[in-house]
């Protein structure tokens, strides 16, 4: 039986070897363009403000980035995502922030 071809994940500085047809690891899986057309209305529907922080803690800052408020990058349900700056979204990472 032939092993399949295993290869390193095209994100730089990842380290995940993936095999067949596939260029990414599942972390890096780029989204396709459903995830554009929802990640735009989600920033739309937010202001384009970012939401980390909850409450009068919003950092204000002007959101580029969406959210998954749960930590889990496949729930794509409207109400677990939030806009987002990039610096809060990279310092909560996948985190759950009550």
């Amino acid at each position: 039986m032939d092993t399949p071809m295993r290869k390193r994940c095209l994100y730089p500085g990842c380290r995940i070897l993936v095999t067949g047809a596939r260029s990414y690891c599942i972390t890096h899986q780029p989204y396709g363009t459903g995830w554009n057309r929802l990640r735009a209305s989600i920033l739309k529907r937010d202001g384009y403000v970012c939401q980390i922080g909850g409450g009068a803690g919003y950092c204000k800052l002007w959101a580029t980035t969406v959210d998954h408020i749960d930590g889990n990058p496949h729930n794509n349900h409207p109400a677990n995502l939030q806009a987002a700056c990039r610096e809060c979204n990279t310092a909560k990472g996948g985190a759950l922030i009550a």
